[in-house]
């Protein structure tokens, strides 16, 4: 009697296990859907990517601005050692001419430092800040595909065929470039996700 009962349970227990993991399994089956994506359209059209195109052209116009006034600096000191010209301070030869000197070369020495750490800065600026978008886009991809049951996402762009210069180049940008050759205007999620960042930066932005 108590093995008979055993059975029962068990076998109760297992069409309960059956039908609730039937249910899982129908909650959590894969996606089938597709969609494609302008990778290029969302970074070129995002908030937060004209925001870092602001900050690089202000560090840019700061160093510039900087590079003037050395170089200014540079120029009157040279005119200053110049024997023959109206601008010169100092006689050849003596203490103050040769400190002078050694002062002009110090700065020029200064100057080319400041130069190359200003150009290494500006690279490294856009570097991070196009590094950063392109993984914050993927993770919006992935965020977004989740959310509408999308199983694959599929990169898409439009070629610039008329501004090609030759044949090599048109078609380079064919089979390099293209990883869709059509796609339904209704599988197309690019304008979705440029919302859907644009207004989570526009929140989450300081």
């Amino acid at each position: 009697m108590k093995i008979k009962k055993f059975v029962l349970i068990t076998a109760i227990a297992a069409l309960v296990l059956a039908t609730g993991g039937g249910r899982t399994i129908a909650q959590e089956k894969a996606p089938t859907q597709l969609a494609v994506v302008d990778i290029i359209q969302v970074f070129e059209r995002l908030e937060e990517k004209k925001a870092s195109d602001l900050e690089i052209r202000n560090l840019d116009n700061d160093l510039k601005e900087q590079r003037r006034k050395r170089e200014e600096s540079l120029q009157r000191q040279s005119d200053a050692l110049r024997p023959n010209n109206s601008a010169a301070l100092f006689k050849p030869g003596t203490p103050e001419y040769k400190q002078a000197q050694d002062q002009l070369l110090q700065d020029t020495m200064n100057y080319k430092a400041f130069v190359a750490v200003g150009d290494a800065r500006l690279a490294m600026l856009k570097r991070l800040k196009t590094v950063e978008i392109y993984r914050k886009i993927n993770a919006a991809i992935e965020k977004y595909a989740r959310a509408k049951g999308i199983a694959i996402v599929f990169c898409i762009d439009e070629l610039d065929l008329d501004g090609a210069q030759d044949l090599n180049a048109i078609t380079g940008a064919i089979t390099m470039q293209r990883k869709i050759m059509y796609a339904h205007p209704n599988f197309n999620i690019t304008q979705d996700l440029i919302t859907a960042m644009n207004s989570e930066y526009k929140h989450g932005a300081p």
